[in-house]
């Protein structure tokens, strides 16, 4: 007789238990990283002699694409399930988001960069 796998003899509450609180620990990752990023850009902008927002932004727009393609290359990502994805669902489905992503990187940077001018002009006023 063969014994059961430790999936099999777990029932549905405990199953949903685990999924439930494996998501936890992802979004308390994700929420803690977000504000440690968060910190670092206001005290790199702020601190450091590196005054370039959009640059800043880009940076992370770059990272995530490089561990896309490193991902694809090393076989981490199978693309063969994602045959189904052509360049006309790409263009309507994929390409806007990242566009209004951009956009609202670029004008949170941008809002930025004019409230810490109108800072100094009245600073340097008073």
């Amino acid at each position: 007789m063969a014994t059961p796998n430790a999936d099999e003899t777990k029932t549905a509450h405990e199953l949903s238990m685990s999924l439930f609180f494996t998501a936890m620990a992802y979004g308390a990752a994700y929420i803690t990283a977000a504000t440690a990023i968060i910190m670092l850009n206001k005290y790199m902008l702020s601190v450091t002699a590196f005054k370039y927002p959009i640059v800043l932004s880009s940076l992370g727009v770059v990272c995530g694409w490089l561990t896309s393609i490193f991902m694809v290359y090393t076989k981490r990502v199978d693309m063969a399930n994602h045959k189904d994805i052509t360049f006309k669902f790409w263009a309507q489905n994929v390409l806007p988001i990242g566009f209004f992503q951009g956009t609202t990187l670029m004008l949170g940077c941008v809002k930025l960069a004019s409230v810490e001018r109108v800072e100094r002009d009245v600073i340097a006023r008073v």
